[in-house]
């Protein structure tokens, strides 16, 4: 049981600390750069978005493609005119390079060349002559010019009637476990990612100044008069959960606002999720993982920092910290270095191994809880 001394050694470290204005500048700055991080891409886009690009489309095969390629870029505020058909890159390069011309003169509204060689058929590559920058526009003109492509070739071909876009469509390709309750796809894996992340940083930030603050202590003498009132097991007890507290305070605080600020932004991100792979229909958090992550984080600051109180009360001065807690954070390093291979292969014998041995759970398990289904056995075991 936790005493009245202990309890008072706990205020006093959380009060001290939360009250510092540096730890205010911190929580509050981190949502505020959620904020501009959700929104700022937004307002970019829309001011890049406000002048259409004018795309001059030189079609060396004469067959009509930029009638094509303005058909499906209506959407998409580009604009498309033809330039001098049957024109070809070499026939754009001579021109700039004629006495007195330059982009201006040759075609004086254009941002950007889309050449469509004679040679296509024969596996001629294209070729974008910009302008002016077209940004994120490329990949739209790339992927609407690969189309005209194919749609060029299936004409030529005599299959006029298919949509190249249909025929040459992705094919979705899904790998599924045996057992549907093992089933994670790969939003999981980026959770876990993110999930090893937050426990690493927290981790080493918060058991750094467990650490410092006994080095303070130690230095200014505040030690021993504590020490005349208190047990030395008192003393350190109340500096690190005192400290956690302020940690879970802070995590909490960026949990509520990413929260909150996620309902506004997360449905706009959705289609861009997707386009990344990421297959968020019916996803859903066990609230298991969130269990099991919890009891692993307070375990796992627990031990952590315990070490770096350990070694914090070997330290004389404040040079010799980073010599002293290099060896305490190896355990937390380690499995970083080791987490692709984890999440990728969660259930390899040297993974559950290394998973259960304590100064590797705290961060090994909760991604394997995240990616699998790890049996309750060696949840307790790692526990």
């Amino acid at each position: 049981m936790i005493g009245r001394r202990t309890w008072t050694l706990i205020r006093r470290e959380y009060v001290q600390r939360v009250r510092n204005k540096w730890f205010l500048f911190a929580t509050f700055s981190v949502p505020i750069l959620m904020l501009v991080a959700m929104l700022l891409p937004g307002i970019l886009a829309g001011r890049s978005q406000t002048r259409p690009v004018v795309l001059a489309v030189v079609d060396g095969t004469n067959s009509g493609l930029e009638l094509r390629l303005a058909d499906l870029l209506a959407d998409d505020s580009i604009q498309v005119r033809a330039f001098r058909p049957g024109a070809g890159v070499d026939d754009i390069v001579a021109l700039r390079a004629a006495p007195g011309n330059d982009i201006e003169t040759i075609s004086p509204t254009a941002d950007s060349f889309l050449i469509f060689p004679s040679g296509l058929d024969d596996g001629g590559s294209l070729g974008l002559i910009e302008v002016r920058d077209l940004g994120s526009r490329i990949r739209v003109i790339r992927a609407m010019a690969e189309d005209v492509v194919h749609w060029h070739r299936l004409r030529q071909a005599g299959l006029e009637s298919v949509d190249a876009s249909d025929a040459l469509a992705r094919v979705d390709f899904q790998v599924l476990p045996f057992d549907a309750e093992d089933a994670r796809g790969e939003i999981f894996q980026v959770i876990g990612f993110v999930f090893a992340m937050m426990l690493y940083v927290m981790f080493i930030v918060y058991g750094q100044m467990v650490a410092r603050g006994v080095l303070e202590e130690k230095t200014s003498h505040i030690v021993e008069i504590l020490v005349s009132s208190v047990r030395p097991r008192e003393l350190m007890l109340g500096k690190i959960i005192g400290i956690g507290a302020v940690g879970l305070t802070q995590v909490g605080i960026w949990g509520i606002v990413g929260a909150t600020l996620s309902q506004f932004g997360l449905g706009g991100r959705l289609g861009e999720l997707i386009g990344l792979g990421l297959d968020l229909a019916g996803f859903a958090f066990p609230w298991s993982i969130l269990l099991f992550g919890f009891l692993y984080f307070v375990l796992g600051y627990l031990m952590y920092s315990a070490m770096f109180a350990g070694a914090g009360a070997m330290l004389t001065s404040e040079q010799d910290i980073q010599q002293v807690l290099i060896p305490v954070m190896m355990p937390i390093i380690v499995p970083i270095i080791l987490m692709p291979a984890v999440v990728d292969t969660p259930d390899l014998p040297w993974v559950q191994v290394l998973s259960l041995i304590p100064v590797f759970s705290p961060i090994l398990m909760p991604v394997r809880n995240t990616v699998m289904t790890v049996p309750l056995w060696q949840n307790l075991a790692a526990i």
